[in-house]
C-alpha cells in the first residue's frame, strides 16, 4: 500500500482523488467509538476485514450511552447495562472479543478543552499498551460534540507518535476522503451487526443511512464491481513552522 495523504485545502487545488483499498492494512487494530454503534457504523467493514485477514482488534468505547434514551423507553432497566450488552453482541458479530469501556457520560465534552486532556492521556495509555498498527476514530469534521471530543482527544496522541496509522472514519459528517476501502464481501455481516443496537434503532433507523452511505463511497469503486465501500482520512500532523535563526530572532525578523 502507497502512502496516503490528507487532503489539501478545497478552493485552493483539486481535491486529491482517494486510495482505493481492497484490503486494510496489516497489523493489529485498535478502535475508538464514541458511543455503542459507531464502531460498527463507522468501520465496521473494515474491522470484519481485519479480522478476515487475522488482525487482532480491540474497541474501546469512551461514553457510556446514557442520554440515548431521553424518551424512557428504558427507564425500568439499566439502560447503560442494556447498551453495553449490544455492543458486545455486535461486536463479536464483527469478530471481536476484546472490547473495553472507559464510561464518561454522554456530552463530556460540551466545549471544555480541560476534558479533553484527559481523555488523550487515557487514549496514549491504550495505544501504547496495545502497540496497534493501525488506529481507527471519528474524523475531525464530525458534527457531533462528542465525535469531535474524541477526534480531538486522538489527534493530540497521533501528533506525538510514529509508526502508526491514525485513520478517521465518518459517521455525521461526510469526510474528504484519504481512501475508500471496498466492503462489499461483508456488507451484510455489517448490516446485521448495526441491527443489534435496537435501543438506538428504536428512536431513528440508523441502517439506511449507513448503507447510502456506503453504497455513495462505492461510487470510487464501481470499476472493480464493488458495491459498498468505507472512507477513511490518514491524520497527518501540522507541519511545523521552520525554526528561525538566532540573528533573525533577536532582530525581531524573519530567518
Amino acid at each position: 500500500m502507497s502512502e496516503v495523504r490528507t487532503r489539501v485545502v478545497p478552493g485552493q487545488l483539486p481535491v486529491a482523488y482517494p486510495e482505493l483499498w481492497s484490503a486494510p492494512p496489516r497489523g493489529p487494530v485498535l478502535v475508538l467509538a464514541p458511543h455503542q454503534d459507531d464502531e460498527t457504523f463507522g468501520c465496521g467493514g473494515a474491522i470484519l476485514l481485519h479480522r478476515a485477514q487475522g488482525d487482532p482488534v480491540s474497541v474501546h468505547f469512551v461514553t457510556k450511552g446514557d442520554r440515548g434514551d431521553p424518551n424512557g423507553h428504558y427507564s425500568g432497566e439499566d439502560y447503560v447495562a442494556l447498551r453495553e450488552t449490544e455492543a458486545r453482541k455486535a461486536c463479536r458479530i464483527l469478530g471481536v472479543e476484546e472490547v473495553e469501556f472507559y464510561g464518561l457520560p454522554d456530552g463530556f465534552f460540551e466545549a471544555r478543552e480541560d476534558r479533553v486532556l484527559p481523555l488523550s492521556k487515557r487514549i496514549r495509555e491504550a495505544v501504547e499498551a496495545a502497540r496497534p498498527g493501525t488506529v481507527y476514530y471519528p474524523w475531525i469534521g464530525e458534527a457531533h460534540p462528542d465525535h469531535f471530543a474524541v477526534a480531538s482527544a486522538v489527534e493530540r496522541v497521533a501528533a506525538g507518535l510514529s509508526g502508526v496509522a491514525f485513520l478517521g472514519y465518518e459517521l455525521w459528517s461526510a469526510c474528504l476522503p484519504s481512501a475508500v476501502l471496498d466492503v462489499s464481501a461483508v456488507f451484510a455481516r455489517k448490516v446485521e451487526a448495526a441491527r443489534v443496537y435496537a435501543s438506538q434503532l428504536r428512536y431513528t433507523d440508523y441502517v439506511p443511512v449507513g448503507i447510502g452511505l456506503m453504497t455513495y463511497r462505492s461510487l470510487y469503486l464501481k470499476n472493480r464491481g464493488a458495491t459498498h465501500g468505507e472512507a477513511f482520512v490518514q491524520f497527518e500532523p501540522p507541519a511545523r513552522a521552520p525554526r528561525r535563526s538566532f540573528l533573525a530572532r533577536m532582530l525581531g525578523g524573519r530567518g
